[in-house]
């Protein structure tokens, strides 16, 4: 911990409701198959001064904090999370620390973050879906650790009413149990963990890719920064930006050098997954157009869409088996990958020198580009959704495309 930092790990995580001296004493990475390094202290160790005493919880904390208002408007009235975070910032000012919060779960109501605290930064740390995602699904299958699936799903369920939530449910044929909006959290996990246990896979990324876009397309135009998880974790130079960034925002120096490498969805991609990257085309495909269709023209080209969109695309390269792309030591890496789909698929489109032509006219065009950091993913991307519904349907109805495999292509 920095000196002179108050950091409050996810601050909203429904376990502070529950917590006591005792169960903060015992938890920390060795309880669960975390990855994560060993730690001098325990998790949650920083509300330890905020625990009720005989009762348990942290004062001002609701469990409903953890899922209900996920994806509420900016300019919703939610007086009690406004007054605990605020008790937070309190307990940290009297103890003459920087309150630094970091949210797991928050992205959908970053908005409103931005909004009722206009004093504060506001960065968001996203993450392409299909590395979350198999992150996730190894848990629970290597595990038996339903959590990083059934949050999203729980998400999703508990806030069905808000409109957009209800659109992507509509659009990826998402199909929950109605005991998962049971106010009682106890039961309604159960009931998503049995879910889980009777579907496949597939079902899930759909469930998972639509909670994805949904958080995504919350965060505000005027957030003050957005650092990509896999770039961070994999390429040094980015890790150095991503420093320089910080320390202009906060005037405190940190230093990342220690966030390591990360390999990115080594190995066979489509078993990891758990199917085949037909779904994945097809999904994907449909996310371009549940993002295209709500964000209107030009949506790839503005912040942060344009994040979106490219960590999408990067999602799609890596499903279809370009797992090294994020293994070079800068970001030409990706670029570099980037190319070789752009040709592969090029010759796979009935390899033709046509269809070569197109596919070094694309990357020229990437290149050309004075944004092609952000754009050039979309811009392939765009380019193949296109072609498939040209091909399978009409893309900017997801629930009706019929899609071709890329193999088809």
């Amino acid at each position: 911990m920095l000196p002179g930092v108050a950091g409050f790990y996810e601050p909203l995580h429904e376990s502070l409701a529950t917590i006591t001296p005792a169960t903060l004493a015992r938890s920390g990475p060795s309880v669960w198959a975390s990855g994560h390094p060993s730690l001098e202290r325990p998790y949650f160790d920083e509300f330890a001064a905020l625990l009720h005493g005989r009762a348990p919880g942290v004062r001002g904390y609701q469990v409903a904090f953890a899922t209900n208002d996920f994806f509420a408007r900016p300019d919703a009235a939610l007086p009690a999370l406004r007054s605990y975070l605020e008790l937070l910032i309190a307990a940290a000012r009297e103890r003459d620390e920087q309150p630094i919060f970091k949210f797991c779960r928050s992205l959908g109501r970053s908005g409103w973050m931005a909004r009722n605290f206009p004093a504060a930064v506001h960065i968001a740390v996203v993450r392409n879906p299909v590395s979350q995602f198999i992150a996730a699904k190894h848990q629970f299958v290597a595990h038996d650790n339903p959590y990083f699936l059934l949050m999203p799903l729980l998400l999703l369920a508990r806030n069905a009413s808000h409109a957009p939530v209800a659109s992507a449910i509509a659009d990826f044929a998402v199909s929950l149990p109605p005991e998962a909006a049971d106010e009682d959290l106890a039961r309604a996990r159960t009931a998503l963990v049995l879910y889980l246990r009777r579907t496949e896979p597939e079902t899930w990324y759909r469930a998972f890719l639509a909670f994805w876009l949904l958080t995504l397309l919350g965060i505000p135009a005027m957030i003050d920064a957005i650092i990509d998880a896999d770039l961070f974790a994999a390429l040094s130079d980015y890790q150095a930006e991503c420093a320089t960034v910080l320390a202009g925002l906060s005037g405190v120096a940190v230093d990342l050098g220690g966030a390591g490498r990360a390999a990115c969805c080594a190995g066979r991609v489509a078993d990891r997954l758990g199917f085949g990257r037909a779904e994945l085309w097809r999904h994907h495909a449909m996310a371009a157009a549940f993002l295209a269709e709500r964000s209107g023209p030009g949506w790839m080209e503005r912040a942060p869409l344009a994040t979106a969109a490219a960590l999408l695309s990067r999602a799609t390269l890596i499903g279809m088996g370009h797992g090294r792309l994020l293994h070079g030591s800068t970001r030409a890496a990706e670029w570099d990958a980037l190319a070789a789909y752009a040709e592969r698929v090029g010759a796979e489109q009935g390899r033709s020198s046509r269809r070569a032509e197109w596919a070094e006219r694309e990357l020229a065009a990437v290149y050309r580009s004075r944004s092609w950091r952000l754009t050039a993913p979309l811009r392939l991307l765009g380019t193949c959704a296109r072609r498939i519904a040209a091909a399978g349907g009409e893309l900017r109805r997801p629930r009706g495309l019929s899609l071709p495999s890329p193999r088809d292509i």
